[in-house]
């Protein structure tokens, strides 16, 4: 979603990063979300010799409000697990090569497969599941069959 505003993003921190001017307001207009990244990395730039710092760079470089995500589910460990099992530079190419942008994938989807990976992996942070969920997978009535 980001990268048809990625260079633009890059040059405005470059260009206003010592005026004094909010620079999470300036990029959230400029990238139209309410989130952006000021990282030079992309996932399909990351690289095979330092995947594991250009990941981490690339998710410290998005904006507080997305970041936040990251924290919650204690993203970092699961990025070394995956670097020390030496997967994480062909999972991070696996996803390089998806297109998820939202004109690629619909809402709903995206939406579906965000709650089961909750669902799936929100124990492992010690929360529950629902606390992520959205409104309308819990007001929604239980699948009769399970």
């Amino acid at each position: 979603m980001l990268e048809p505003t990625r260079e633009a993003t890059l040059q405005s921190v470059e260009t206003f990063k010592d005026s004094g001017i909010d620079m999470g307001v300036l990029l959230r207009q400029q990238t139209g979300y309410p989130f952006y990244n000021t990282s030079n990395y992309t996932l399909a730039s990351l690289g095979a010799t330092r995947t594991r710092q250009n990941l981490e760079d690339y998710i410290g470089q998005f904006s507080d409000n997305a970041r936040v995500i990251f924290d919650q589910f204690d993203f970092i460990n699961t990025i070394a697990r995956m670097d020390r099992a030496g997967v994480l530079y062909k999972i991070c190419q696996n996803f390089a090569a998806m297109d998820l942008h939202p004109e690629a994938v619909p809402e709903r989807t995206m939406s579906n497969v965000y709650e089961h990976l909750i669902r799936k992996f929100g124990a492992e942070v010690n929360e529950a599941a629902e606390d992520f969920m959205t409104p309308h997978v819990m007001n929604r009535p239980a699948f009769a069959g399970g």
